[in-house]
C-alpha cells in the first residue's frame, strides 16, 4: 500500500462534488461602502467550510455572484443590497473539483472546490431554522 500525502491538516477536508446544500455563515466585502470584492464563508451539514471570494470587477465572478443572491438566497436586486442580509441562508449549488496549475514541493497538485452553479434555495439542515428578510429588516411602527 502506498500512503500518500498532500501536505494537509489531519481535519482538512474538501466539500464533495455533486450537488450539495450549502449553508452562508459569514459574508465580507471590501470596501465597505462600494463592495468590489466579496468573501463569502459557506458550511455543509458535515461540518466542512470553504470561503468562496467573488470579485465584483470581473464579469464572471460578477455573474457566479449575481446568481448565488438572486437565485440561492432568493433577493431581488433591483434596488441596493446589504451582503449581512445573506448569513443564515441555504444555497443548493453544484460542486465541481478542479486541479490547481502550480505542483507541490511532492509534485502532487492541489484540489479545489468551486461551485459550477447556483441551483436554487436550499433546505435547512436537519430542521435548523434559516432567516428571512422579515427577521433582517428593521420594523418602523407608525
Amino acid at each position: 500500500m502506498t500512503n500518500v500525502n498532500f501536505n494537509r491538516k489531519p481535519s482538512f477536508r474538501i466539500i464533495p462534488e455533486g450537488v450539495q446544500t450549502l449553508k452562508i455563515t459569514k459574508v465580507s466585502g471590501i470596501p465597505r461602502a462600494a463592495v468590489t470584492s466579496v468573501t463569502v464563508s459557506f458550511a455543509t451539514e458535515d461540518g466542512i467550510t470553504q470561503d468562496m471570494k467573488y470579485d465584483l470587477t470581473n464579469q464572471y465572478s460578477y455573474n457566479a455572484f449575481y446568481y448565488l443572491v438572486s437565485n440561492g438566497c432568493g433577493f431581488d436586486l433591483d434596488g441596493d443590497f446589504d451582503i449581512d442580509n445573506m448569513v443564515g441562508k441555504y444555497v443548493e449549488v453544484e460542486i465541481r473539483h478542479r486541479d490547481g496549475a502550480r505542483p507541490r514541493e511532492d509534485g502532487t497538485f492541489p484540489v479545489f472546490a468551486n461551485i459550477k452553479r447556483t441551483i436554487g434555495a436550499g433546505t435547512p439542515f436537519g430542521g435548523e431554522a434559516t432567516t428571512t428578510e422579515a427577521d433582517t429588516d428593521d420594523w418602523d411602527e407608525e
